[in-house]
């Protein structure tokens, strides 16, 4: 073959290459587009059982409210659920005999060892238990309890050192009204404290007490306040009831 003839070969050579690549090129484009020429859809991602997974749509977000409820204790009129008791069931000078035991003054919250208090009929009484009552029903069945914290100011005391002296706070179910029997009412025990961190800051933490009433779908949460020991020789009081914070979540 001439010179000429091999250049023409190579020519011809070159070109079938060129289109062979062209059509390899079409061939790779059209084998990633669909039929109709739509991209090809990606296959469902399998879970290990086989199934195809499902596609969930998102859970919507509820939004939530945090606040901090203050409680007082229940004093009003009607069934006394706050108050004093003493351990004989006789009344001191200046107690009512209405609810039994329960002051006059329906704020005052005592609790004492060996204090002499005359009664009506010149007999004396000497230990004391304080009883604070509080009703949860209104925030029971729509709220979530986060924390609660107990406190209660004092407003007098009596004997040495009493702010050093460990008190016991318990939570006691008194039923309907409190009675001279709640005295020595069985409880549960929330803390073994001193009392002067009946008043301090941010409070004795009560939560699990909050709970079990909520629980138990009970409307009132009632805490008793005691000295280890009877007879003595201290004493203090709450003037002012006590407060009762509630941190729920709506």
């Amino acid at each position: 073959m001439t010179e000429k003839g091999d250049g023409i070969g190579r020519v011809l050579a070159g070109i079938g290459t060129f289109l062979v690549g062209v059509a390899a090129i079409l061939a790779l484009f059209l084998g990633q587009r669909g039929s109709n020429g739509e991209d090809p859809v990606a296959p469902t991602p399998a879970i290990p059982n086989g199934h195809p997974q499902e596609s969930k749509d998102p859970k919507p977000v509820v939004p939530t409210t945090v606040e901090v409820l203050r409680l007082t204790p229940e004093l009003g009129e009607g069934p006394r659920l706050s108050g004093t008791l003493v351990d004989d069931g006789i009344c001191p000078a200046g107690y009512d005999r209405q609810g039994a035991t329960i002051p006059s003054e329906p704020g005052y919250i005592g609790v004492a060892g060996t204090m002499s208090f005359k009664t009506p009929d010149g007999r004396e009484t000497s230990n004391q238990r304080g009883f604070l009552t509080f009703a949860v029903a209104q925030i029971r069945d729509s709220a979530e309890i986060q924390a609660a914290r107990l406190s209660m100011p004092i407003g007098g005391i009596s004997g040495r050192d009493v702010y050093e002296e460990m008190v016991l706070v318990e939570q006691v179910d008194i039923g309907r009204s409190l009675e001279v029997s709640d005295y020595a009412r069985g409880g549960l025990l929330i803390a073994n404290t001193p009392v002067a961190a009946l008043e301090a800051r941010p409070g004795l933490d009560v939560t699990k007490a909050v709970r079990r009433a909520f629980q138990r779908r009970a409307d009132f949460v009632t805490v008793r306040l005691r000295f280890p020991y009877d007879n003595g020789r201290h004493y203090f009081n709450g003037s002012q009831g006590g407060t009762l914070e509630v941190k729920v979540r709506r």
